[in-house]
């Protein structure tokens, strides 16, 4: 598939918690070109990451990724970019023993060709997933309604064809198409995405399921950005 979309000069990303990395995937996706590979991974030490990405190793995950990075550096390949994003969960944890797991996570990479370094605070994904400052402990809190920009500039295909407008409908509750029908392009482009946009503009969410329980409508943006993706997204925008 990578192989594919390098022939019709389609960049080509691939975002991923390397669970199921190994070495024959890795040199597959090095030969074929990949433009660019984001490693998500959640913590930085065992305690953080088990309790967040069951049934996953924390050793286990991050041989794979320090693995890959070895084969990168030996083949002396540029492709894919490289970038480690690492999802910082505070609760529980001092600013001092945070900062601690943090270098000792770092040092696993010492001499490795990593491109790029990016710290995430953890979001809701739509409702699934529980954390602290939820939607509705962020309206407490005085954060007000954004518009969310996902219906805009991007479309997520399900497995199956079927096609969603935000990537945290984890569970395809807004279907808007099927790539086995459409094309893409009508599907932006359909009423019922525009319809949606609309709705989205007016903050009219209180029965749009996952957007209503989804915390980044209520976070602090730019443009209608969150700001923690503001610079990767205007990256992503001007390539």
């Amino acid at each position: 598939m990578i192989k594919y979309a390098n022939s019709k000069n389609l960049k080509t990303v691939l975002h991923t918690n390397a669970t199921v990395l190994n070495e024959e995937l890795s040199k597959e996706l090095i030969d074929a070109k990949l433009d660019f590979i984001s490693f998500s991974f959640d913590g930085y030490d065992k305690e953080m990451y088990e309790s967040n990405r069951t049934p996953a190793k924390f050793e286990k995950t991050l041989f794979k990724i320090i693995e890959f990075l070895k084969l990168k550096k030996n083949i002396g390949a540029s492709l894919p970019y490289t970038k480690i994003q690492v999802m910082e969960y505070t609760n529980g944890y001092d600013k001092e023993k945070l900062k601690k797991q943090k270098e000792l996570f770092l040092k696993n990479f010492e001499g490795l060709p990593v491109n790029e370094w990016v710290v995430r605070i953890p979001h809701n994904w739509g409702g699934s997933i529980p954390i602290l400052e939820n939607a509705e402990e962020l309206k407490k809190m005085g954060f007000k309604y954004v518009p969310c920009p996902f219906l805009w500039y991007s479309l997520t295909i399900f497995y199956d064809g079927k096609v969603v407008p935000c990537p945290q409908d984890w569970f395809g509750k807004i279907s808007i198409g099927d790539v086995r029908e459409n094309s893409l392009v009508d599907i932006f482009n359909s009423e019922k995405l525009i319809n949606l946009r609309e709705t989205i503009s007016n903050g009219d969410i209180e029965n749009m399921i996952p957007c209503n329980s989804c915390d980044r409508v209520w976070r602090k943006t730019f443009l209608g950005v969150p700001t923690d993706y503001l610079l990767p997204f205007l990256k992503l925008s001007l390539e």
